[in-house]
This record gives structure tokens, C-alpha cells and sequence, in this order.
């Protein structure tokens, strides 16, 4: 279809580029525009109907599009929203500075104190098996089921060290 796409495209006069061979799950996410609603356990989009949500939603706002997209052996939907814009709140209190270093995660400086905080700790472990992994994964043979198993592994264990990264972030954040 992308040829014939191509050659009517070019017979009608068109600007159109070479057809791109497209690997299947290369980039595995698609959007959908259109008729979304979201339920309060469940999202409804076109083609797929009903899916049931691990996280209870409440959008406020007009739905715009929904992103489906797959991480590692996950599918996750991302909407894009529609809201009016809130007066940002004001602040009151004393400022700090931020340092983010290599050696500690970050030096916060408040006044006459300063701060060190350390890298989250079940990282190092994570990090270790990453290695490990992704030597064992470069020693299979290209194609081969072992491979695209040693693969979802990889892709699992770097969405591990992610998520772990980034509750320690949210947390660090919410606390300061």
C-alpha cells in the first residue's frame, strides 16, 4: 500500500518521499483523536472499546487525544488534556540552592546549612545487573528467540532503574 501510495503521489504531481520500511515493534505507539471518555476504573477509546485502568482517573478538562504506547511488555495510555490556566501560587519563605554533583545526587544549601544527599541505594544493585545483562545479551546470536528474551529482560530492568529514578526524584521534590 505504501508504493502505491508513492506512485500516486508522484503521478498526481505531489511532493512525496520514498516509502521508510517500518519495523514491527520498533516504535510501537500510535495516537487516537476523537471520541475518548474516561470512566472511573476504565477508558474508552475507538477500535478497542472498554480497557479497565490500574489507576483510578479523573480528568478535568477536554480530552484532546490519547498516546498508546509500549514499554518493555507494558502498555500505557497518555492523554493530552484541554484545561484552563491556574495563577501560579506564591511562595513564601527562605531560598535554597541547589548543587547536583557526581559523587552525591545533589547538595542543597539553605542559609548557613548545607545538605548532602545520596544517590538512591537499590540503584547500585540494579546497576550490576544491568552489566550483566547486557553482556549476556551481546553474546546471542542476532534474530534468535534467546535474543529477543534477553531483550524484554534488558528493557524491563532499564524500566525499573527508571522508575526508580523517578520516585526518587517525585519524592525528593515533594519534600523540599
Amino acid at each position: 500500500r505504501a508504493f502505491q501510495n508513492f506512485f500516486r503521489g508522484l503521478k498526481t504531481g505531489r511532493k512525496v518521499g520514498f516509502p521508510k520500511f517500518k519495523k514491527k515493534g520498533r516504535h510501537d505507539s500510535f495516537r487516537l483523536t476523537g471520541a475518548i471518555h474516561v470512566f472511573e476504573r476504565h477508558i474508552q477509546m475507538p477500535r478497542f472499546g472498554k480497557i479497565r485502568v490500574k489507576e483510578a482517573t479523573e480528568v478535568q478538562g477536554r480530552i484532546l487525544s490519547a498516546t498508546v504506547r509500549r514499554e518493555a511488555d507494558r502498555w500505557f495510555v497518555s492523554l493530552a488534556v484541554e484545561m484552563e490556566i491556574c495563577d501560579p501560587i506564591q511562595v513564601q519563605g527562605p531560598a535554597a540552592g541547589i548543587d547536583v554533583g557526581l559523587s552525591h545526587f545533589a547538595t542543597i544549601v539553605s542559609g548557613s546549612e548545607s545538605v548532602k544527599i545520596a544517590d538512591p541505594k537499590p540503584l547500585n544493585r540494579y546497576f550490576k545487573l544491568l552489566r550483566r545483562r547486557q553482556r549476556r545479551h551481546s553474546r546471542k546470536q542476532k534474530g534468535s528467540r534467546n535474543r529477543k528474551k534477553s531483550a524484554l529482560q534488558l528493557a524491563r530492568l532499564h524500566r525499573r532503574v527508571r522508575n526508580i529514578r523517578q520516585d526518587f526524584l517525585h519524592k525528593l521534590t515533594t519534600e523540599l
